[in-house]
This record gives C-alpha cells, structure tokens and sequence, in this order.
C-alpha cells in the first residue's frame, strides 16, 4: 500500500484460533509492519502479537485479550522503550431475535 506521501506500507498478519467445547476460545495473532519512505529509502519495522481468548455461555460472552508490539526499528537502529503492552476486557449479551 502507497501512501500520498510516497511511504509504501506492507504488513503481514498470522491467526489462529481454536474453540474448546465447553465455549473457551483461545487464539494468537502475529503481525510485522514494515514502512518503506521512498524520498529517503528508510526503513521502519515493528512486529506484535495479541491472544485473545473468549468464553461464550448462553447470551452471555466474555472477552480478554492481551497484546504486546516490540521495539520500534528505524533504519536498521531500534528505539529504545519504544514498545507498547495492551490489554483489552469485553462483555456482550445477545438479545433475542423478539426484542
């Protein structure tokens, strides 16, 4: 993808994830980012990853994920404390189709 000021962006994403009978869903997601500015030919590249994990029961559906971006890597130098935590907790009822 080629932005309007000339970077081209590719990223590259992996998931998986797998549902237990009792209603438990776990998975994992991987990602690299990598920005290439043509004026200067600098290159930018981070690598995340996230497990989000879910419990469904009835209407009832509880979510958590948990994410985590490296260090920023600018031409080749990393940026120190450049990475990134996140966590994320989600609650969803279903209504019925009635209401």
């Amino acid at each position: 993808m080629a932005l309007s000021n000339g970077t081209d962006i590719r990223s590259d994403r992996l998931g998986a994830a797998y549902t237990f009978p009792m209603g438990l869903k776990v998975g994992l997601i991987w990602d690299k980012t990598r920005a290439i500015a043509k004026t200067t030919g600098v290159e930018t590249n981070r690598k995340a990853w996230a497990l989000p994990m879910s419990y469904r029961t009835g209407a009832h559906n509880v979510s958590f994920t948990w994410g985590k971006a490296g260090d920023v890597s600018v031409g080749g130098v990393t940026t120190a404390s450049s990475d990134t935590k996140m966590t994320m907790l989600g609650y969803e009822y279903s209504l019925s189709k009635r209401t």
